[in-house]
């Protein structure tokens, strides 16, 4: 089967919504700031993660 990196683009917009509800979450009091910090920094390597994934499946020919 051959991989292919269009089934990964949506990936960036879940993040970002994913953070919009951590930071309702967060300002609203359902989370302490310092979890907020450390979903924050989880969201940003998986971001790196699959970014880099996308390339590299892009590359695969």
């Amino acid at each position: 089967m051959k991989a292919s990196p269009f089934c990964l683009l949506p990936s960036p917009y879940s993040k970002f919504e994913l953070e919009t509800q951590l930071e309702i979450a967060k300002n609203l009091g359902f989370i302490e700031p310092r979890e907020y910090e450390s979903i924050y920094v989880k969201c940003l390597e998986l971001e790196k993660m699959i970014s880099s994934l996308i390339n590299k499946l892009g590359r695969v020919k």
